[in-house]
């Protein structure tokens, strides 16, 4: 894939000596995915090459295949979080055994990969990242270093800021309508159907009965999808799909997320990801076309096939796969927008 665009993080890192707290900024969900910053650079797992004591640097962020660079932060119950590299969520943040080096490595029973998350109290977003004693600190060292070093509040390269992800928002559709509030389950949504162009549809794998699913609901170029049990109505946008029929084809579709911008779903590197429409890009575009076949016309069970390369959109052993050879089905389960002429939207 081609480089796009870069998006536009705000990283800030903060210059002025700060009082600090104990407070913990509440947000560090389970599950949440952060950029940790420093200045113009962010935490990066060196290359992307994720094994054990695999370095941790600063770089710039990246555009795409930025994983190596997004992070989750997981509370132990002891007042610590873990930090995990979106790359790999086995791999966690840590201190290496000569004590100063970061590396990532996976779960261990020891404290260094434990970390105080301390806030800097006037910014809710900015921290200090000390060990669970408080007596060492994360540090930006000089070009991509990063370090443990004697914490020190005036020091303003031990100052983190994480930079969620931003949440993504309720389509209009639904939320443009008062007497369908976004939550109320549409009756059809769970009945298979024969797929019309424009519509919106779960896409259910028939040999698991999971769905295709958003890597943690972001709209971001290269973010993987993955194969998830159906969630409920209100959390579900990460799992809503736009099919379009293509105008020059009689077969080959388009299957568009309903996440903000034009995300489409995309093979690359033989990976199934999500990518911006490129449609004006006549090499990469045929990526992101597909050509759905009718395996059951009573059942409106399809096949979901490359339209360039001709494999099969499967699933094995839990993820998503490319597959030569026809193994499996998936349903369309048509999801309907509230009809205005029902209620007061009109």
């Amino acid at each position: 894939m081609r480089r796009l665009r870069l998006l536009s993080l705000g990283f800030v890192c903060l210059s002025i000596l700060l009082v600090t707290t104990n407070a913990y900024f509440p947000y560090l969900e389970t599950n949440k995915m952060f950029f940790i910053s420093c200045d113009d650079k962010v935490l990066d797992v060196f290359y992307g090459n994720i094994f054990n004591n695999a370095r941790v640097i600063t770089y710039p962020p990246k555009p795409f295949n930025t994983f190596n660079q997004i992070w989750t932060a997981t509370p132990t119950g002891n007042g610590g979080h873990k930090l995990a590299t979106s790359k790999d969520t086995n791999y966690f943040l840590s201190i290496a055994s000569d004590g100063s080096s970061i590396v990532v490595h996976t779960q261990t029973t020891f404290y260094n990969q434990v970390w105080k998350l301390e806030s800097i109290g006037i910014n809710p977003l900015a921290f200090y990242i000390k060990t669970m004693d408080g007596t060492k600190a994360l540090t930006k060292g000089t070009d991509s270093e990063v370090m443990l070093s004697d914490a020190q509040p005036a020091n303003s390269n031990q100052i983190w800021m994480f930079s969620q992800m931003a949440p993504v928002p309720t389509p209009n559709y639904w939320n443009n309508c008062p007497c369908f509030p976004w939550g109320i389950p549409p009756a059809n949504g769970n009945t298979p159907g024969k797929v019309a162009t424009g519509r919106l549809y779960l896409i259910k794998n028939s040999f698991t009965n999971k769905v295709l699913d958003i890597t943690a609901g972001i709209a971001l170029n290269n973010n993987p999808l993955t194969i998830w049990p159906q969630k409920a109505t209100t959390e579900a946008n990460n799992q809503i799909w736009r099919v379009t029929l293509q105008s020059n084809t009689g077969n080959t579709y388009k299957i568009a997320s309903i996440l903000p911008g034009t995300y489409l779903l995309t093979v690359s590197s033989n990976s199934i990801v999500i990518y911006e429409d490129l449609r004006n890009d006549w090499q990469n575009n045929r990526y992101q076309e597909w050509i759905l076949e009718v395996n059951d016309p009573i059942q409106y069970t399809y096949t979901i096939k490359m339209a360039h390369g001709g494999k099969y959109l499967e699933v094995s052993d839990g993820m998503l796969m490319l597959n030569p050879i026809r193994t499996q089905t998936w349903i369309f389960a048509e999801i309907s927008p509230p009809d205005p002429s029902n209620c007061a939207c009109r």
